[in-house]
């Protein structure tokens, strides 16, 4: 004689075995969200420090290129004062022949 009360009869192993197949998908699904998650974040940073790497070019290239240009402003004023002190040697000797 089969007792009633057996929890492992009939639907009872069923119940068991779709609950432990759920948990065991619940964990693996979690386990491959977390997977996604990190291989993202790497992803992010990788492209968050690219990003920053070009900034860092672009600066350097700023710095260069203003360096540059104070030199030739220096040159240009040089030149200039140059020219001014000729044009007032001429012009004090044409002065003088007048």
């Amino acid at each position: 004689m089969e007792t009633t009360n057996d929890i492992w009869g009939g639907w009872g192993s069923v119940a068991l075995v779709v609950s432990v197949s759920l948990a065991f998908m619940f964990i693996v699904a979690i386990l491959v969200w977390q997977a996604f998650k990190t291989w993202q974040a790497s992803i992010e940073n990788k492209a968050l420090i690219a990003r920053d790497k070009a900034y860092e070019v672009l600066a350097d290239k700023s710095v260069y290129t203003q360096q540059k240009l104070l030199e030739q402003q220096e040159r240009i004023i040089q030149d200039i004062s140059d020219m001014r002190e000729r044009v007032t040697s001429i012009e004090q000797k044409l002065a003088a022949v007048d």
